[in-house]
């Protein structure tokens, strides 16, 4: 439950935050990069269907015993819009976008890693370690791409190693204040 509670709140927490603050304070570059973001798709889907299309005609070809049925230049052609996207079509991010981005991902997750800890009572140690880990793990497969984003791979870097330890920080302010508790107690019960 623990540890649920404090990728809740780190991972999607963080994320519609940062989204929203970003809406509101870069609103020119918020709208350039949902266009960049819909292009970058419709481009990727064009590509998808051009290697479909590609495919299924390359079996056909060696079917029917024809060399000629699609030329050379036309698989060249092809396979040239897949590569500008990528190499020409980039997005510079302003400073103070990837700054909202980076300071909400902390803050969420020293707050996860606050509750985290909160909620676990008992092996506090074990449920923000495993926090950490869900983090970090968060971040790498960001930033190798399987999640479908755009941010810069910088970012993510730091981030790969800043979150989990906010996430650990966060967890000490929870032992913290729970350690003079335990020490008022007992030196009240011996005063008795």
């Amino acid at each position: 439950m623990a540890l649920l509670a404090g990728n809740l709140i780190a991972i999607p927490g963080g994320a519609i935050v940062s989204l929203a603050l970003c809406q509101v304070l870069f609103v020119d570059f918020y709208e350039e990069f949902a266009t960049h973001s819909k292009r970058r798709s419709e481009v990727k889907a064009e590509q998808l269907e051009l290697d479909a299309a590609t495919k299924t005609k390359g079996p056909q070809r060696e079917q029917s015993g024809q060399v000629g049925d699609v030329p050379m230049s036309d698989s060249n052609d092809l396979k040239k819009p897949s590569e500008d996207p990528d190499e020409a079509d980039r997005l510079v991010f302003p400073i103070g976008f990837l700054g909202v981005i980076l300071i909400c991902d902390l803050a969420f997750s020293f707050l996860g890693g606050f509750v985290c800890t909160r909620i676990a009572g008992f092996a506090r140690n074990n449920h923000v370690m495993l926090l950490a880990l869900f983090l970090a793990l968060w971040k790498f497969q960001q930033l190798l791409g399987t999640v479908e984003n755009q941010v810069p791979p910088l970012l993510l870097t730091i981030e790969m190693v800043l979150v989990p330890m906010a996430s650990v920080i966060g967890s000490t302010f929870v032992a913290e204040q729970d350690a003079p508790a335990e020490d008022d107690d007992p030196s009240d019960g011996a005063q008795e």
